[in-house]
């Protein structure tokens, strides 16, 4: 059996999350990849070199911020072994106890395994003052707004400045 089959069939309790305190060029290249995969599965019709280019800069800017303010971020990955299966990115807004997902890529081989599920609530290890958790995805993103509500995520009026595209927010309050 392959290894990647293998790790497929592992139960998500298999997987370790770390948080990652400083990011080396070699894993933001792998966080890259596995963000490229997930979103062309995810953005399958939209998906096209320009819209590629776009995401590509929008991860670099999230990386950017953590490696600028890691105070104001937490950065958390899955992995099997020495194969990353996951990453998201979360800023820590003090002031009013939220969590915002800013970022969240699960290898497409790893869907529905419970990794996103798991990243975003040990995220209550890390950040126990959490009050809330907010999210915003793209309007032509059908996948995303499922796996929030099937987590307890209501649609709701957040929004994030300065992004051009339509978006729906999304809440959990705890």
């Amino acid at each position: 059996m392959s290894a990647i089959k293998k790790l497929i069939n592992l139960k998500p309790i298999d997987l370790q999350i770390i948080k990652i305190e400083k990011l080396n060029k070699m894993l933001e290249n792998q966080c890259n990849d596995l963000a490229i995969r997930s979103f062309s599965a995810i953005y399958k019709q939209a998906w096209n070199n320009t819209f590629k280019q776009k995401a590509i800069a929008g991860f670099q800017n999230y990386l950017e911020q953590f490696k600028n303010n890691p105070q104001d971020w937490i950065f958390l990955i899955t992995q099997c072994d020495t194969i990353l299966s996951g990453w998201a990115l979360f800023y820590i807004d003090k002031q009013k106890q939220r969590v915002i997902i800013e970022h969240l890529s699960i290898d497409p081989q790893f869907w529905r395994k419970g990794l996103g599920k798991k990243l975003i609530f040990s995220l209550i290890d890390y950040y126990p003052k959490i009050k809330s958790f907010a999210v915003v995805t793209r309007t032509i993103n059908n996948i995303s707004p499922k796996f929030y509500t099937s987590l307890g995520f209501i649609k709701t009026d957040f929004s994030i400045a300065g992004y051009t595209e339509p978006m729906q927010g999304y809440e959990l309050f705890l």
